[in-house]
């Protein structure tokens, strides 16, 4: 018999990608014995995006269901993407500045404070260049993301990065040397 779930290691096999996992990259689901569900999160996510552009682009009864929804449920989808929006920033943000994230320069830990930094200050052009990274925020993000986290960024905070920008280096810098 084919052994999809490791009990003692909690992780199970993805029938899609065949990879194991841990259980938490599985969608929970009741109606199965083992409560997971058998394709990996992001599996499932391809699987659904697939779907949902041939649904959209074969059916219009669905299309117009969808929109009637999204027009009738904006506070929802407005909540939903906000919480969204601040998980991906703070996986960002955990990425560069570790756990929890802080300021490369001035040990600055309040969430609300901190910033992506370029670290060759090189922001200008990466900007210029690659238009899927926007003017920065939630494009920026998942700009990173998509890219599988490159180097040369880091964690200020915004006096630190805004010092930087403006004078070449931060005080903080000056006063620790």
């Amino acid at each position: 018999m084919i052994q999809y779930i490791d009990e003692i290691k909690k992780i199970k096999k993805c029938c899609t990608c065949q990879k194991w996992f841990p259980f938490f990259l599985f969608r929970k689901l009741k109606t199965v014995k083992s409560g997971l569900h058998s394709q990996c999160i992001s599996c499932l996510r391809k699987y659904h995006t697939e779907w949902m552009k041939k649904e959209w682009k074969n059916n219009p009864e669905f299309r117009e269901k969808r929109l009637t929804w999204l027009r009738e449920n904006k506070e929802l989808v407005r909540k939903y993407t906000r919480n969204r929006n601040r998980r991906l920033r703070l996986e960002i943000l955990q990425k560069y500045g570790g756990i929890p994230p802080k300021c490369k320069c001035c040990d600055e830990k309040i969430y609300e404070f901190l910033a992506v930094d370029h670290i060759n200050n090189d922001g200008y052009k990466e900007r210029k260049s690659d238009k899927s990274f926007g003017r920065g925020g939630t494009a920026m993000y998942l700009s990173l993301k998509r890219r599988g986290f490159p180097k040369g960024y880091q964690i200020l905070c915004h006096n630190c990065n805004l010092a930087k920008g403006f004078y070449g280096e931060c005080p903080h810098v000056k006063i620790n040397n």
